[in-house]
């Protein structure tokens, strides 16, 4: 077992030559007090066997050079060690691997003038530097001062050298403790870890290169004012009392995001703010704020801003999360947490807007917000919403994308769970783009009141649990239900629909409730891929709008509403017209049938076309009758107008002839005395007059009908 004779056990001046203290291979020196300009040790025992000449709880009144020590040293692989001990003067380094310093007391300035201070070589932790260190860069390339305070201000080009170009230098300085304020300004030198260090006062980051391959904070603690005068930093893991003040118009990019740790452990380092964070302070345009991975204690309070890029992913906002009025280029929310009711009201988004696997506890309000930019897109994929989510007012910009995406997208996205139902709002809200609802669930109330889509919608797979309002909602194009749920009553009053509705796969078992619904005949196709149709590319198909029809048909009759049913029956007739041709192209018959129902009262709903029918019908036959039947020749016979009252007695015949072949009741010679010659009725004017009385009263009977559709049992 190694053992060392203490020179003293009490405080003692000295100066000059100190004795021989040797025992195995240690020597000790034990709270001296060395008021010389020099040491000299000499060791007068075997000097191949001593390792270490310790100094502990020593103090140095006078400037030291560490070199002279070094040069008494028995043999190279002797140490020098400096345990608790206090240097009152200037201390200057310079061998390259004989020092360790542990818990020493700095109280002037230490000179770092050549060799190496690495792990490997001279080595000084858990010491307090009183003053500044300096460093000779042309001379040292690897400075490691880890777990170091320093009480002084710091100052890198005054610690580096300011126009002395020293990239290859390496400055360690983690786990470092800095009670005084900091200053990083030197443009020449970017090889400096200040990880996991503690900055009690202000920092000021004025030049220089700072991310993790420079000029590295990673996973300190910054305990008062940041002061950013570059374009751009980085800062990883770290935790703030205060969010960073930029003084830079010029000013680009801030990552402030956390962090995982090197190794194959990968723990990861949150970055943690403990006062509320404003941006509005930061006075460039188009500034890129990423704080990925982040807890914010006290929350987020940015009422403007000027085109900001910010990046809030997987992180946490508690107590406040205010963006009334924010202004953003792009915004990324993917798997952020808002332990509190979020406000963005009247904010602008005017680029990317991403808020997959979002989780709003306490609800959010988008109010007023818009999200203008062409290539805007509002993702909600899997995020959680609970509380009140309102998107009232809201514009969403035009897009322009492939049919397989979507500009403003809702994707599979929980408002509300089995726990707790949220109410959520797009009230007088405008859709300019493409609109995804697929896999959307709506566990309360959905509003659409007075909402604007511009661009066709799918709510593909959507569950609408409880009531569903669009009252004086307008889709500009095609709106499909497909495979959608409606539970409880669904609403839509003065809505209009300035092309296509589909509800024909829709799982209805709660109330469609329509009321003064503006829908008329629309375009339909019968596309080769149906699925891809309904699915994808906003189609309806012949046989959905049909169906779409009969459903609201049925639903108004149930609800004894026969008034507009019968609206509704004569769209399904007319969708059932445009789908025979190119789904049944074969059935005549149904053709036939469909077209005089159209045409003779237009499908039970216009007895002034059932009357108009009559006359055309019944004139078209009476021609043919006298024309067919009786060979009569109007174009060659001479009535003889000799006078006016001549010709209103021919009209007057030729009226009565005309309303006595209307009654299908009339006799065959009901037109005997036309002419003074004798014409004998053949099989034309036989069949002429059966099919005459068979269409005139198929057109009486459609106009009975016409007349008794609001009375029909």
């Amino acid at each position: 077992m190694d053992t060392a004779q203490t020179a003293t056990d009490k405080l003692t001046d000295f100066s000059g030559e100190i004795g021989d203290y040797r025992d195995g291979n240690r020597v000790v020196f034990d709270h001296l007090r060395l008021v010389g300009s020099s040491v000299n040790i000499m060791l007068s025992k075997s000097i191949d066997g001593v390792q270490s000449v310790e100094f502990k709880n020593c103090r140095f009144e006078r400037k030291i050079s560490y070199s002279q020590l070094v040069s008494w040293l028995p043999n190279k692989e002797c140490k020098l060690r400096f345990i608790e001990s206090v240097f009152q003067s200037e201390l200057y380094l310079g061998d390259a691997n004989s020092g360790y310093f542990e818990t020493c007391h700095f109280k002037d300035v230490v000179h770092f003038d050549y060799g190496d201070f690495s792990e490997d070589g001279t080595t000084i932790v858990k010491s307090t530097f009183d003053k500044s260190i300096k460093i000779n860069a042309q001379q040292v390339k690897n400075v490691q001062l880890k777990g170091n305070t320093f009480e002084a201000p710091f100052e890198l080009s005054s610690v580096i050298g300011s126009q002395v170009e020293a990239d290859e230098t390496i400055l360690e300085l983690s786990e470092s403790n800095f009670n005084n304020t900091v200053l990083f300004n030197n443009n020449y030198h970017n090889h400096s870890r200040f990880t996991e260090c503690l900055f009690r006062k202000s920092v000021e980051l004025e030049k220089g290169k700072f991310d993790p391959e420079n000029i590295d904070l990673s996973r300190s603690t910054f305990k008062s004012d940041i002061t950013i005068k570059v374009k751009k930093v980085e800062i990883r893991g770290a935790t703030f009392k205060k969010f960073p003040t930029v003084s830079n118009d010029k000013f680009s990019i801030m990552n402030l995001s956390g962090c995982e740790s090197e190794g194959p452990s990968g723990k990861e380092f949150r970055s943690v703010f403990e006062e509320t964070v404003n941006l509005d302070t930061l006075s460039s345009n188009k500034v890129t704020i990423e704080l990925v991975s982040c807890d914010f204690q006290e929350g987020f309070d940015w009422k403007r801003g000027n085109n900001i890029s910010l990046d809030l992913s997987k992180s946490k906002i508690e107590k406040k999360a205010n963006f009334n009025n924010a202004k953003f280029s792009n915004a990324c929310f993917d798997h952020a947490h808002f332990m509190v009711e979020c406000d963005f009201k009247e904010a602008t988004f005017t680029g990317y807007t991403d808020f997959v696997n979002t989780n709003f506890e306490k609800g959010v309000s988008f109010q007023s917000s818009h999200f203008k930019r062409e290539d805007v897109n509002v993702r909600g994929v899997n995020s959680i919403y609970k509380g009140e989510v309102n998107f009232s007012n809201c514009v969403f910009g035009q897009a322009e994308v492939s049919k397989d995406d979507f500009s403003n997208s809702f994707r599979e996205t929980n408002f509300g769970n089995n726990k707790e139902a949220i109410k959520v709002r797009f009230r007088q809200a405008t859709f300019k783009g493409k609109t995804d609802f697929e896999n959307t669930r709506f566990t309360e109330l959905a509003d659409f009141y007075q909402a604007k889509f511009f661009e066709p919608v799918i709510f593909l797979k959507t569950d609408f649990l409880e009531s569903i309002v669009f009252s004086r909602t307008i889709f500009r194009k095609n709106v499909l239900f497909t495979y959608s749920t409606f539970k409880a009553v669904s609403i839509f009053r003065h809505t209009r629909f300035e092309m296509g509705l589909d509800l024909s796969l829709a799982n209805i078992t709660g109330t469609l409730s329509f009321f003064n619904v503006e829908i008329t005949p629309f375009e339909s196709d019968s596309p080769k891929d149906y699925d891809q149709a309904v699915e994808k590319d906003a189609v309806i198909p012949y046989v959905n709008q049909r169906e779409t029809f009969r459903i609201l048909k049925d639903t108004l009759l149930s609800q004894n509403n026969r008034i507009d049913s019968l609206h509704f029956r004569k769209l399904e007739m007319i969708a059932y017209n445009k789908e025979l041709p190119k789904m049944r192209p074969n059935q005549w018959g149904e053709r036939v049938i469909n077209f005089m129902n159209r045409w003779s009262n237009n499908y039970g709903s216009s007895w002034r076309r059932a009357l108009a029918f009559i006359f055309v019908s019944g004139a078209l036959f009476f021609f043919l009758l006298v024309w067919l039947g009786l060979g009569f020749e109007p174009w060659k016979y001479t009535w003889g107008w000799t006078s006016m009252a001549s010709l209103i007695e021919d009209i007057r015949h030729v009226t009565k002839y005309f309303f006595q072949f209307l009654n299908p009741t009339h006799k065959l010679e009901f037109m005997k005395d036309y002419s003074s010659n004798e014409v004998d009725l053949d099989g034309w004017y036989y069949m002429i007059d059966f099919f005459g009385r068979a269409v005139v009263g198929f057109g009486y009977y459609q106009f009975i009908s016409a007349f008794r559709k609001l009375g029909k049992g």
